[in-house]
């Protein structure tokens, strides 16, 4: 890993009480409604 480097990201929490996944907050695309690495945001790594 370097300074600069350029990753792909998405980020994903479940609502699930138990009883099932009832939704989800998603942070960029690509993991909640399909399986998209073309929907994932970039992250650039920093010092």
């Amino acid at each position: 890993m370097r300074q600069g480097l350029k990753l792909k990201f998405s980020l994903l929490v479940n609502d699930n009480d138990g009883r099932g996944r009832e939704g989800w907050a998603e942070y960029n695309g690509g993991i909640g409604t399909s399986k998209d690495v073309h929907a994932f945001g970039d992250v650039f790594l920093l010092p």
